[in-house]
């Protein structure tokens, strides 16, 4: 049955809308069925999709506040011969300008970012040759525990290996482009999702490509763990201080200008009890900047009971302790709202534009929250606060 791609379109079954079928948690055989039959009779099957593909960037504006639990499972082995480098790889989220997946590397990739990237690191003590775009070379043991940002054109290469009982390197992968650019790179693994989970057929003459599970491979699979405070890590300030405290105002209109030219890596200094209050009333929060750069910023939060406020700007949310019932309304009409049960290890997307009220929350509810950049939902002033608190010289 050939879809009627104008109807599709008006019932709001577009790309990203397919998609978010492989990402749901009730797929039970039944559902499967459901969900199988549907697609069937709107004509959607892989030639459709790819149509829809071509159509998404021009028609989606917002984000849809979608939720996911973190899963070792269902990862996908992908041999990468012309690079010579093979990897363990899972996609939670994809949505307008959002991706959110979990990487394993069995041994060395060598590789460069062709988009900017934030990495929370969850296996493996290794060593990192980096090497920014501004051709700044840099060397670092990455942790348990570490947040990395990757400017787009900086090149990694890390050694990994799980010789002799060792973890090997693993991360949670976040990638926010924004509202505007609104761009994707990694859908490819939905589309590989759905062919698994038998909700659509893979092409003719093929299979689909099976799950491997690498659980017993992952150091961290408790995501309170990366709240762990290590006093011996070296985390880096910002980088728009490298001009001294008084011209990080112009330094920071230089990097959203240019782009961030350097790495970032940084972990938590402050146990959730010690976070910074930030904000009034019902927008009252508690705040740990970690890393408040042009091209990514990312903090870990604690929401009270009763917060409420439009965040002006999407970000990706990731439980790392506690529970919590969160609604957010469906932007750009708000008509409809989402309420979802969040805990530990769950994913989240924080939509750009939308109310967000969190009805409740555990006194440990801690989220760490990954924006586009410093300048959105006031992460610079944020950070700002707390270098202040903790008396960074102004005299850098």
């Amino acid at each position: 049955m050939a879809a009627d791609l104008m109807k599709l379109l008006m019932e709001g079954k577009t790309y990203d809308w397919v998609l978010r079928h492989c990402q749901r948690e009730d797929l039970t055989a039944e559902r499967v069925q459901e969900i199988r039959k549907q697609l069937a009779a709107d004509g959607i099957d892989l030639g459709t999709l790819a149509v829809l593909r071509q159509l998404d960037p021009f028609v989606a504006r917002s984000p849809y506040p979608s939720k996911k639990r973190l899963d070792h499972t269902q990862y996908y082995f992908f041999p990468i011969p012309a690079f010579d480098i093979e990897v363990f790889f899972a996609v939670f989220i994809t949505e307008h300008g959002l991706e959110l997946g979990t990487e394993l590397f069995p041994g060395k990739v060598d590789w460069q970012f062709g988009h900017r990237e934030v990495q929370y690191c969850i296996g493996g003590e290794v060593r990192v040759d980096m090497v920014a775009p501004d051709h700044t070379e840099t060397t670092r043991t990455v942790r348990v525990g570490d947040v990395v940002a990757a400017p787009a054109g900086a090149n990694f290469v890390t050694y990994s290996t799980e010789e002799g009982g060792r973890f090997g390197h693993a991360h949670i992968f976040l990638v926010n482009e924004g509202e505007v650019a609104g761009r994707i790179y990694y859908d490819v693994a939905g589309t590989l999702r759905l062919q698994t989970l038998g909700l659509i057929d893979p092409p003719p003459g093929q299979q689909s490509a099976p799950f491997s599970d690498v659980s017993a491979r992952i150091q961290v699979r408790n995501c309170r763990e990366l709240l762990e405070v290590h006093k011996d890590r070296e985390r880096d300030l910002p980088t728009w201080l490298r001009n001294g405290w008084e011209r990080r105002e112009q330094t920071r209109a230089l990097d959203y200008a240019e782009g961030t030219r350097r790495v970032v890596v940084s972990s938590p200094d402050r146990r959730p009890s010690d976070f910074i209050e930030w904000g009034k009333g019902a927008r009252r929060c508690f705040v740990n900047p970690l890393i408040a750069e042009q091209s990514a910023a990312a903090a870990d939060t604690h929401f009270p009971s009763g917060y409420k406020r439009l965040h002006t700007h999407q970000e990706l949310w990731t439980i790392l302790q506690g529970r919590a019932r969160i609604r957010q309304s469906v932007p750009p009409l708000h008509s409809d709202w989402v309420e979802v049960e969040v805990e530990e290890n769950d994913v989240m997307v924080a939509a750009g534009g939308a109310h967000i009220q969190v009805l409740e929350s555990t006194p440990d509810f801690v989220v760490r929250r990954m924006a586009e950049s410093c300048a959105r939902n006031q992460h610079a002033a944020m950070m700002e606060l707390k270098l202040e608190l903790d008396g960074v010289p102004r005299n850098l």
